[in-house]
């Protein structure tokens, strides 16, 4: 029973050597290096990962800046008791906002 799986093991590794020969192989026929092209994904990769958090942080800012507006003018309808239904709303709704800003300025 161990003989079978040991066999199947090997032959698996086999396999997954036979296809990255292929895959390189094919690749060499068309003009493409094999090593190449995985460097470049990774720093594309490594790239686009740094472009997504600074605008991600940079969105979060500018969600921070406009709960804090929002904050405000819930605090100012707060303090005129007539308005008072209106504005605790709207102070709850620049608490969702300030959290939602904290949530996009964390890095990853």
């Amino acid at each position: 029973m161990l003989r079978r799986f040991v066999l199947a093991a090997e032959t698996n590794a086999v396999n997954t050597q036979r296809t990255r020969l292929t895959a390189v192989l094919i690749q060499a026929a068309m003009g493409i290096p094999f090593m190449a092209k995985e460097v470049n994904m990774r720093v594309l990769n490594g790239l686009l990962g740094v472009v997504l958090g600074i605008l991600t942080a940079v969105l979060g800012v500018v969600l921070g800046i406009l709960a804090a507006v929002v904050w405000l003018v819930g605090m100012v309808l707060c303090v005129t008791v007539i308005l008072l239904p209106l504005g605790i709303p709207v102070t709850k709704l620049g608490r969702r906002l300030f959290t939602l800003a904290g949530d996009l300025m964390h890095m990853p």
